[in-house]
């Protein structure tokens, strides 16, 4: 957090400030499925990027398979669940998976960078060393101090022809082609 600009620190300090949704960890989401589900969607939706649509069972079949490897963590208003983000976490890492959020009350809780702040606030107490943020959103990622690490992708096709075509699409499929903050990130690095 030391690493941040002093405008950056200064309005997250006063987003703190401000009161914020009860944040509850959760191994167990059945009884907030359908609600973790509608937040989901209506974060896809929201979405300039367009990511799978994964059904209900891949969130309860994370929690229950990785049993202490994954973590729901809601946030609530009053009775109303407005967020929940999906963790994927070890005694090194930590991987925020999904985020969704109800964007009525997005704003005024500054939900986004209040489960940002969760994220890091837990890795400091469990000396997780590495935080991984989740997809998209990557100029509001930049702003937070995020670094964005090379991926390469390998590939082969059997036939010949297809390799090619895919080698040649490659080019013009790459991330930063689509989204400007991305572009913007890695012409810095």
């Amino acid at each position: 957090l030391g690493s941040l600009d002093k405008a950056t620190r200064k309005d997250l300090r006063r987003k703190l400030r401000a009161p914020g949704p009860r944040v509850e960890w959760r191994r167990n989401i059945d009884d907030v499925l359908p609600r973790i589900m509608a937040l989901y969607e209506a974060t896809l939706e929201r979405s300039d990027l367009q990511f799978e649509r994964l059904p209900a069972g891949y969130f309860t079949g994370i929690l229950e398979q990785l049993q202490e490897r994954a973590v729901c963590v809601l946030y609530w208003v009053d009775e109303q669940l407005v967020a929940f983000n999906l963790i994927l976490l070890n005694q090194d890492r930590l991987i925020d998976k999904f985020f969704g959020e109800d964007s009525d009350y997005s704003r005024e809780y500054s939900l986004a960078v209040r489960s940002w702040l969760t994220n890091i606030d837990y890795c400091i107490r469990n000396d997780i060393a590495l935080y991984e943020c989740g997809q998209a959103g990557y100029a509001s990622k930049l702003l937070l101090g995020c670094e964005f690490q090379g991926n390469s992708m390998f590939f082969r096709h059997r036939n010949w022809l297809v390799n090619r075509a895919l080698f040649v699409a490659k080019v013009f499929l790459r991330p930063d082609r689509s989204d400007p903050a991305m572009a913007a990130a890695i012409s810095e690095t």
